[in-house]
């Protein structure tokens, strides 16, 4: 294990944090404008339901140019849908004891990486650590399962199975075809060793790069009975850029193979790291908006066995021109804000003003993904319908694509998905 130490604490000294003047963004200083004024047309886009493709939430969404990958807890499934909402594969593990935790697009390959767990072990956060100080080669056959799924004939469904790494059960991104990005943050003070890194770039089984050292027999803010820390990563349109943040920390990254630079500084409420120090005997990540969430290989269902607190004061953070989105941390749950790069004004997105034509937008929960067309959201099937019941003294005029979905759904279908638009720029200057 020292040796590793020792190889990470090199590579972190090369591995340096680039600084620079960067903007300040001050939520408390947003200002009142309209949806409409911001945003083009909300899309409602139905997801087809059928006995075959019939699932419960969407606790992932990722976006390519053809397909929405949805990944459901409830059925334990990698849905396919392309891009008009129409069915077409889903994905499930052949052997029925690995339930799917993460999934991660794989562009180099054209392919999704698909991370489960064996359901009948309960992993520690201690023991995952105890895993992953032992280097980036140590694998855990019959635990974990990690799976490349090509995506170029989507039908034929051909995949890979990938070395059992132990650091698969951090959900680690994909940066190039070479590299990955992985982050596992908890002190001990049982820990032998003194030294670890908030993020790990990795090879297949060797470190290349580590970044932002701390004490992982020390450091209290991230001590606590079985609970685990991650670093959030957010995919952008560059394949080797992903826009990240850390526990008790107000600066926005941007992290590539070789290098993290400070992007934004938010002005973000102040958590007492006290109160963060606890969690249960058992590692759990992060999913979506939810400041407290389970991982579902611990457990079935949407909620497994482990729960910890989410210590990542600032979160969900998209970036597509001309805006940066990001959402704050407060009480346990999330304000979502807008910051507008051209004219440097920020905007509180669930207070965006509706007219006649928009009245249900914004929708209100968190940002899934993004792609050159806009901002994605999901609400439930269920809830659009209630909205139309609630609103139905007003005389609204609704969207075409809301308009289509009032004709031709009913309230048990499958969650929809939203794209909001942002407007051109020029509009906004």
């Amino acid at each position: 294990m020292k040796y590793y130490m020792l190889i990470g604490w090199l590579i972190g000294i090369l591995g340096t944090v680039r600084a620079q003047s960067i903007p300040v963004l001050d939520p408390s200083r947003a200002i009142d404008t309209s949806f409409s004024a911001l945003f083009e047309d909300a899309e409602i886009i139905p997801l087809e339901t059928s006995r075959a493709s019939v699932f419960g939430i969407v606790k992932q969404l990722l976006v390519t140019n053809q397909y929405f990958i949805i990944l459901d807890p409830d059925t334990d499934a990698v849905l396919f849908f392309d891009k008009n909402g129409r069915f077409v594969t889903k994905y499930k593990n052949k052997q029925s004891r690995y339930r799917i935790n993460f999934i991660r697009l794989d562009p180099a390959h054209h392919a999704l990486l698909i991370f489960s767990q064996n359901e009948n072990y309960n992993i520690s956060a201690t023991k995952l650590q105890a895993y992953l100080e032992k280097g980036p080669g140590k694998e855990l056959p019959g635990l974990i399962q990690s799976t490349r799924l090509y995506l170029g004939d989507i039908l034929k469904l051909r995949s890979e199975e990938l070395p059992p790494y132990a650091y698969w059960l951090a959900n680690p991104v994909s940066l190039d075809s070479n590299h990955l990005a992985y982050s596992v943050i908890k002190s001990n003070p049982n820990n032998k060793d003194t030294l670890d890194h908030q993020i790990h770039i990795v090879t297949g089984n060797k470190w290349i790069k580590s970044f932002f050292p701390y004490s992982i027999k020390k450091d209290s803010a991230f001590s606590g009975s079985g609970a685990v820390w991650q670093c959030s990563f957010s995919a952008t349109l560059n394949d080797s850029v992903f826009l990240m943040t850390r526990p008790f920390d107000s600066i926005i990254y941007a992290l590539t193979p070789s290098s993290v630079t400070e992007r934004y500084k938010v002005v973000a409420p102040v958590q007492e790291t006290n109160e963060m120090s606890f969690g249960t005997g058992a590692a759990s990540f992060f999913v979506g908006d939810m400041p407290i969430m389970s991982a579902p290989g611990f457990g079935p269902g949407r909620t497994g066995a482990s729960v910890v607190f989410n210590t990542n004061n600032i979160r969900q953070v998209f970036s597509l021109e001309p805006y940066l989105f990001f959402s704050i941390n407060k009480s346990f749950a999330y304000d979502y804000f807008i910051y507008n790069r051209i004219n440097h004004c920020i905007y509180k997105y669930k207070e965006l003003s509706p007219d006649s034509s928009n009245y249900m937008f914004p929708p209100t929960g968190a940002i899934l993904a993004a792609d050159q067309s806009g901002i994605y959201q999901s609400v439930t099937a269920r809830s659009l319908f209630r909205k139309r019941k609630n609103a139905a003294k007003s005389k609204w005029k609704y969207q075409a694509s809301l308009t289509r979905f009032y004709n031709t759904a009913k309230e048990t279908d499958n969650p929809v998905l939203i794209r909001v638009k942002p407007k051109e720029q020029q509009d906004l200057q």
